[in-house]
């Protein structure tokens, strides 16, 4: 079992969130986003095993905070780390998407790839299918995707303009279409 932060909630802490490190720096931020940036950099600029920030603070505020925590069970986390993303996208869907034949080309690299395991809507909630199907130019897809490399949707990841906002380490995986 896993903890994690339920974004979909309206809630947050007050004055943001925090994580305190045991004979160690108080870091905090905004969002919980970017308090997890904040921790992976203290990992790095430390010397540390970079382990799973959200974790950590998911634990931190289970007992303070229970409402704005999930619990995930291991063989349930493709579809709640999917549910996750087409939520994320839902609320910062970018303005400029990419070529329709580029996103038609992306997605059948995606198809063929070994990292590629499809996506049944109906193991998403019924709130995420929707915005899945609204996120979608090719509304008649029924395979959506998931790539267990990145973390994403396929059909949503494939739209996006610019796609060096969806990750960083672009050279994990030298065929991929990023």
């Amino acid at each position: 079992m896993l903890l994690r932060i339920d974004r979909t909630h309206q809630s947050q802490p007050m004055g943001g969130w925090g994580y305190a490190f045991v004979n160690g720096p108080t870091l905090s931020d905004k969002t919980v986003d970017g308090l997890v940036v904040k921790m992976q950099d203290y990992f790095k600029a430390n010397g540390m095993h970079v382990i799973d920030a959200e974790d950590l603070i998911a634990n931190k505020y289970a007992d303070t905070h229970p409402w704005l925590i999930k619990t995930i069970d291991d063989k349930d986390l493709l579809f709640n780390d999917a549910e996750e993303f087409i939520n994320k996208a839902w609320r910062s869907f970018p303005l400029q998407l990419a070529e329709a034949r580029t996103r038609e080309d992306r997605f059948v690299h995606c198809e063929k790839c070994k990292h590629f395991e499809k996506l049944e809507t109906d193991d998403l909630s019924e709130e995420t299918a929707r915005r899945l199907l609204c996120l979608n130019p090719a509304k008649h897809r029924k395979e959506h995707g998931w790539c267990t490399l990145r973390g994403w949707v396929c059909s949503i990841a494939v739209q996006i303009h610019a796609p060096a906002i969806l990750a960083a380490d672009k050279d994990k995986h030298i065929d991929c279409w990023l």
